[in-house]
C-alpha cells in the first residue's frame, strides 16, 4: 500500500517535470517566432524607407545637374507648376509616404515587448507554483514515510515482547517443572496410608504452570511427626 501510494506521487511529479518542460519549450518557439517576425518587418520597413529616400533624391538631381552635363539627363525631369498635385499623385501616381518618427518606428515594438514581459511574469509565476507544488508533493511523501515507519515500530516491539514472554514462559517451565497428574496420585495415596494421618485424598488440581497439591504436600509433611511417614504392614 504505501510502496503504491509513493508510485503515483512519484509518477504525478513526473508529469508535473514533462508539462513544465513541454510549456517552456514551446514558449521559447512562439518567442523566436515573433523575434523572427519583428526583424523581418523592421528590415523590409528599413529598404521601404531607403527606397523613398532614394526616390526623393532623384528629381532633386536631375534639376540641379540639367542639360548634357555630367550626371545629367537629356530630358530633365521638371517639376509641375501645381506642388499640390504632386504632392498628392507623387513619381508613380502614388502619394509620397512621410518618413515615420522614431517614436512611432518603436511603439509596436514596445507594445510586443511589454506583452512579452507580461507572458514572462506569467510563465514565471508558472514556475514558481509549480516549484511550490512539488515541494507540497515531496513533504507529503516524507510524512507518509514517517507515518508508515511509525504503523511499522509498535509491530515490531509487540514481536519483540512477545519473544520475550516465551522465552520466559520456557526458562520459568523449566526451572519450575510440571509435575504429572500420576505423581500427585501416587503421593497422595501414600500419605493418606500412613498412621494417624487427618489427610485422606488429595486432588490435584492445575492452576497454569502450578499444583495446588503441592502445597497440601508440604503442609503435610511440616505438620505431620516423623511416625506418620511409617507404612503399615
Amino acid at each position: 500500500m504505501a510502496g503504491r501510494k509513493v508510485e503515483v506521487l512519484e509518477g504525478e511529479l513526473g508529469q508535473l517535470k514533462t508539462d513544465f518542460e513541454e510549456k517552456v519549450s514551446d514558449f521559447q518557439n512562439q518567442f523566436s517566432t515573433i523575434h523572427e517576425k519583428i526583424d523581418g518587418r523592421f528590415a523590409a520597413l528599413e529598404d521601404l524607407m531607403k527606397k523613398m529616400i532614394e526616390d526623393k533624391q532623384k528629381p532633386a538631381t536631375s534639376e540641379t545637374t540639367g542639360g548634357h552635363g555630367r550626371g545629367g539627363s537629356p530630358n530633365p525631369f521638371r517639376g509641375r507648376e501645381n506642388p499640390e498635385v504632386e504632392v498628392l499623385e507623387g513619381n508613380d501616381g502614388m502619394p509620397p509616404l512621410e518618413p515615420l518618427s522614431r517614436e512611432e518606428m518603436c511603439m509596436g515594438y514596445d507594445k510586443r515587448k511589454a506583452d512579452f514581459v507580461r507572458r514572462m511574469e506569467e510563465f514565471h509565476c508558472r514556475g514558481a507554483e509549480f516549484e511550490g507544488r512539488r515541494e507540497e508533493i515531496q513533504r507529503r511523501g516524507a510524512d507518509f514515510e514517517g507515518r508508515r515507519e511509525e504503523f511499522h515500530r509498535p509491530g515490531a516491539d509487540f514481536k519483540g515482547r512477545s519473544g520475550e514472554y516465551e522465552e520466559g514462559s520456557v526458562e520459568y517451565k523449566h526451572l519450575i517443572g510440571f509435575p504429572t497428574d500420576f505423581s500427585l496420585f501416587f503421593l497422595c495415596w501414600l500419605l493418606s496410608t500412613a498412621e494417624n494421618s487427618s489427610f485422606l485424598a488429595v486432588f490435584p488440581i492445575r492452576f497454569g504452570s502450578f499444583c495446588v497439591a503441592s502445597l497440601f504436600v508440604v503442609s503435610s509433611l511440616f505438620t505431620s511427626g516423623p511416625n506418620n511417614f511409617r507404612l503399615r504392614n
